[in-house]
This record gives structure tokens, sequence and C-alpha cells, in this order.
């Protein structure tokens, strides 16, 4: 599977693509949010959900709606998980996680994004 992997966090970033090219994932770190042509598998963004973050957000499900996005953040209010929802965020991951719970959420919206296709 692709993933992009969007975050802020260096140490975030090292256990996180560690973790899933062990299990056989082609990781891309993107640090521009004006992204290659190549649609990934899932989007995984750790960052604050603030009003231009989740802009950026939007204009990359724009580029590429059939891509899960995956919102990794510790405490996101309602309003915030409200605005990532509409901007296109298809679910929340919140800090601190376990990997499994990582493998799930992944699973998860990969199978909600190919029942999508299928319709």
């Amino acid at each position: 599977m692709h993933i992009w992997l969007i975050n802020t966090n260096p140490l975030f970033t090292h256990i996180v693509v560690d973790y899933l090219v062990h299990n056989g994932h082609k990781v891309d770190i993107v640090k521009d949010l004006n992204m290659p042509q190549e649609t990934p598998d899932v989007v995984i963004v750790e960052m604050i959900p603030t009003p231009s973050n989740l802009k950026q957000l939007q204009n990359m499900h724009q580029q590429h709606p059939q891509a899960p996005i995956v919102l990794v953040h510790d405490q996101p209010t309602r309003l915030q998980l409200s605005e990532a929802h509409q901007c296109g965020i298809h679910a929340y991951l919140r800090k601190p996680f376990s990997l499994f719970e990582l493998d799930m959420i992944i699973w998860q919206v990969t199978q909600q994004a190919h029942a999508q296709k299928s319709l």
C-alpha cells in the first residue's frame, strides 16, 4: 500500500515510517502540500487542525479525492473535528495511539474507499 505521511514531528515520522515500511508499505514523507501527482492509497496527517492547515488539506482532498485522509492529533475540539470532516478528513486517530490502532484505521479507511469505488 502506498501511504503519504504529512507531519511536523520528527519522532512521530521516524516511528511510524519504520513501522509501516517494516510491514510492507511504501511511505512517502510529504513536506509540501502541493502534492506530487501520484495518488496514494492513504494519507496520514499529524498536524494541528488550524483553519489554514484545514484549507491545505481540503485542496489536497480536491486533488486526490480517492485517497482517504486520517488526521492524527492529541485533542482536537468537536468544532475542529467537524471542520476537518468538511475538508475531506475521513478518520481521526487520537494520540497517543498503539501501532495496532494505526493498522486498524488504515484498514478501515481503505475498506471504506474500496466500497465507495464499487458503488
